[in-house]
């Protein structure tokens, strides 16, 4: 098995540490960048024509595939979630094993959204620094986005973004170990 960077391990480190409530830097789990992530991310749709949320919508049939696209093209050796749709639901939720998503959520970006949380090791904040940067990586890669214009704006919107090398190289520890 690969071992993982010096970098990667104290982040590892500092990120469960977090979780478990440690003396040294208290309980910090808690979802801080939540509301400000889906404020920018209404607010992306301000943008032009071709950028970010211009993104219609997928039909129920297309999403299963499109999962599964995202997994192979990523290099993940991991069973996608299954994909469940749902009726009138409001809200959308992705874990490791299934996604659930509303008519509403059948859009690329929501999509993207949630399955970011199935990549995630379970220890990372749900939209935490590293949860923003596997998303951006994700838009930037599945729906041929600018990253600069994103990352910008990321950064006027005061949201706090992981180093991307330090990010996927937990992903893949985590997929490889079977999490």
């Amino acid at each position: 098995m690969i071992e993982l960077s010096p970098q990667a391990q104290a982040r590892r480190s500092k990120l469960l540490s977090y979780r478990e409530g440690s003396p040294r830097w208290g309980n910090t789990s808690r979802d801080s960048q939540r509301q400000k992530l889906y404020n920018w991310e209404r607010g992306q749709r301000l943008m032009p024509v071709g950028a970010f949320f211009e993104d219609p919508r997928m039909a129920p049939e297309d999403v299963a595939p499109f999962v599964g696209m995202v997994y192979r093209r990523l290099g993940l050796a991991a069973v996608p979630p299954k994909v469940e749709l749902v009726g009138n639901r409001r809200f959308a939720r992705g874990g490791p094993f299934l996604l659930t998503l509303p008519p509403w959520a059948l859009c690329k970006h929501i999509v993207l959204h949630e399955l970011t949380h199935a990549l995630l090791p379970s220890y990372c904040t749900w939209h935490g620094p590293e949860y923003v940067r596997t998303y951006v990586d994700l838009v930037y890669r599945f729906m041929h986005v600018q990253s600069g214009p994103l990352r910008k704006s990321l950064r006027e919107a005061k949201i706090k973004v992981a180093r991307s090398d330090i990010t996927w190289e937990l992903i893949f520890d985590e997929r490889k170990r079977g999490y």
